[in-house]
């Protein structure tokens, strides 16, 4: 019998609500506040029918629990029946020994006694997107093709990001100059590679995995995800807050959307932009207005919608829904925060970027969708941004050390719900979840560590604290024998007190060429590529100017290149930092002897490891060229770990006993495997660390490296 097609009425009511755009927007890389932007396609923001999330929300409880029940019967016979993972971004494993040491970390002091604490090696370059990429697949990053934030463009030279790619334009129906979206544009993750979870989904082991960085759009897989770092905010940009201001611009030079607006009457009137026009080619950016009543005693009014707040100076506002209205009946739906930074004797208004509405998703933040619907019921509502804590906010004088404290607690609250959410509805199969709070925290607040020593209070001690107290909480839930508990980390800590151009040590030594009338000094637009050799962008790479390769480019594939590559490897390794009479850079690496995989030729040609306290500069990491190779760092950006990896391993704790004693990040995935029963594939470069019994010299080591 042959198909019925659906009728085109059908099918505009079906979708009216569903759209996508892929027109390229800004997209801010997390390469640091105010290093710039990547112009990627981005996603902007698909509007979704909320009516079948919500039903598929009602009826999530009586899914897991008959998920829950299938994977018990999976699980009768195997190894494990339960492994739970507590990620935390930038945990530091120094750190986590002299808070030990102090008796600040008791629950982590049990874990290294009873089970194993060990450094775990991580990824070159020891970068966010990389490393936890490497966790997900057990591969190095020539097989899953992420090597740093950004990547170039292979036409243009522009950097992208690295993770996500829009496919094409939405499938739409042509109305005169009207179009109807009846679909959802393509969007593609760049990660490569098979995470763990979809592995052991192939074999009916139900998992949660909750913000795992690189992991947007979700997936489908036989469990539920919640996407984590890259998720973009409503206008498909990796997030820009808005600040609305009075008088004279007192803020510094920010990457934000800044209006400046009159007070009239009392009463300042403000405009937030949302996504672009899905309805029409080349559409404006959605709109929603709002006004702000200024009261007696740092108070506030807001009206937006038909939402009222009450605003208190210094206090951020609970989250509140905001709608831009597309068509009659038809809009798209997010969440933001507001906080009144001042209103005497000059107004100033900060709007955080503006977040998919998990209660009503306008793009595919979870797998299924009705998980962050769900969530969402269950918790209330919660940031849904990539990188919801708002550095660049912060880097501008827009938020003090306080706000900024506030946003970060507010996130981990959130974040805190829904893991324990899932510890407590999941007995069998997989969670994992990650936080990024101590990496947000660790960059902002070094400066504090370095001036009054780890015995004083600050927020980066305060921070491993509430991760010892969360780690308690999950351990209570992993008390069986036939539960496993771990705790990760992609990378550790270091300081930031110098920054490297590596873009003006190349101009230097002849590699690079400027135009002489540039019309920018961005994003690479400064070079002469018919004189350059080599030019750096990212946080760790050196490419280099490649005949057949890159778009303009003049170094012969072979024995040239490789010349090249040798002779530039050299000198930045006897590179003298002139001020400090120090060797800035520990190694620097070929591309070929670290990575192995499909994907490998994507890669830089050369991957810089720097040495403690200094890292790639602001200006190489958005690909523009400065003027002096050394500079001090200032920034409230005081931390990184963006050095060679040998300098910042990560942590992994687990109640049950590794006998390896170095570790690497790609062997978590094939350990989890291996507990579960699970044949490990070929394709995974780490190996199953088999479980032993605990030595007294198990958490003996100590890094002697100073802060």
């Amino acid at each position: 019998m042959k198909k019925q097609k659906p009728c085109l009425i059908s099918q505009v009511i079906l979708f009216a609500g569903l759209y996508c755009l892929t027109a390229p927007g800004q997209a801010w890389a997390y390469i640091g506040p105010g290093a710039g932007i990547a112009l990627a396609g981005s996603y902007l923001p698909a509007i979704i029918g909320c009516g079948a999330a919500l039903l598929l929300a009602l009826i999530w409880p009586v899914r897991l629990f008959l998920k829950d029940r299938a994977t018990r019967k999976v699980l009768k016979n195997r190894p494990i029946q339960k492994c739970v993972i507590l990620g935390i971004d930038g945990f530091d494993p120094e750190l986590a020994q002299d808070f030990m040491d102090q008796g600040l970390l008791p629950n982590f002091q049990r874990l290294a006694t009873q089970g194993c604490f060990k450094k775990l090696n991580t990824t070159a370059p020891a970068i966010t997107p990389v490393a936890w990429s490497t966790f997900q697949t057990g591969t190095n990053p020539g097989k899953h093709g992420i090597f740093d934030f950004l990547a170039r463009s292979r036409a243009s030279y522009a950097p992208v990001l690295s993770s996500v790619k829009a496919g094409g334009a939405a499938p739409h129906i042509r109305l005169g100059k009207f179009k109807i979206p009846r679909g959802v544009a393509p969007q593609r993750l760049l990660r490569k590679s098979k995470p763990f979870w979809e592995i052991l989904g192939d074999k009916q082991i139900y998992s949660q995995i909750l913000r795992v960085p690189v992991s947007f759009p979700a997936g489908e897989f036989h469990g539920a995800i919640l996407a984590g770092a890259h998720t973009p905010d409503i206008r498909g940009t990796q997030g820009v807050f808005s600040c609305y201001y009075t008088g004279e611009n007192r803020f510094e030079d920010s990457e934000g959307d800044l209006h400046k607006v009159e007070l009239i009457d009392g009463t300042i009137h403000g405009v937030l932009t949302g996504p672009a026009d899905p309805f029409e080619d080349d559409g404006e950016d959605l709109k929603t207005s709002f006004s702000v009543e200024v009261l007696s005693g740092g108070q506030a009014s807001l009206k937006i919608g038909k939402t009222r707040l009450s605003l208190e100076q210094g206090v951020f506002s609970p989250w509140t829904k905001v709608r831009f209205k597309a068509a009659p009946g038809v809009h798209v739906h997010g969440i933001c925060r507001f906080l009144l930074v001042s209103s005497q004797p000059e107004f100033a208004l900060y709007v955080s970027p503006v977040h998919i509405d998990p209660a009503r998703p306008a793009a595919p933040i979870s797998q299924p969708a009705a998980y962050a619907s769900f969530l969402a019921r269950k918790i209330g509502p919660y940031a849904t941004l990539g990188m919801p804590e708002d550095t660049q906010a912060l880097e501008a004088g827009i938020l003090d050390k306080t706000a900024f404290l506030d946003q970060c607690l507010s996130v981990e609250n959130e974040r805190r719900n829904m893991f324990l959410h899932a510890l407590k509805t999941t007995k069998q199969g997989l969670i994992a979840c990650v936080f990024d709070g101590p990496d947000r925290i660790q960059h902002c607040f070094w400066d504090q560590l370095q001036s009054a020593g780890r015995d004083q209070d600050n927020p980066i001690k305060d921070v491993y604290m509430r991760m010892d107290k969360l780690a308690g909480e999950a351990l209570e839930e992993c008390r069986d024998q036939r539960s496993v508990f771990m705790v990760a980390s992609d990378h550790g800590f270091a300081p930031f007190n110098h920054a490297v151009d590596l873009n003006c040590w190349l101009e230097q030594k002849g590699y690079l060429k400027r135009l002489e009338n540039p019309k920018s000094d961005k994003n690479l637009s400064s070079i002469d590529w018919s004189r350059t050799k080599a030019y750096a962008f990212g946080l760790a790479g050196v490419y280099l100017n490649i005949k057949g390769r890159e778009p303009l480019g003049i170094v012969n594939r072979g024995l040239e290149a490789r010349k090249l590559a040798e002779k530039i490897a050299g000198e930045l390794k006897s590179l003298i930092h002139p001020e400090m009479e120090a060797a800035p850079i520990t190694n620097v690496y070929h591309a070929k002897e670290i990575f192995k995989g499909p994907y490998a030729h994507e890669s830089p040609d050369l991957v810089v490891g720097f040495a403690r306290g200094y890292r790639v500069s602001w200006e190489t990491a958005s690909g523009a060229v400065g003027d002096k190779v050394f500079q001090e760092n200032n920034r409230v950006w005081s931390g990184d770990h963006c050095v060679d990896p040998s300098h910042v391993p990560g942590v992994l704790f687990c109640n049950k006993h590794f006998s390896k004693e170095d570790p690497h990040i790609a062997d978590i995935a094939p350990t989890v495997l291996k507990m579960f029963g699970v044949d490990v594939p070929g394709f995974m470069d780490g190996a199953a660390l088999k479980i032993g019994k605990p030595s007294e010299d198990s958490v003996a080591w100590r890094i002697s490296t100073p802060v």
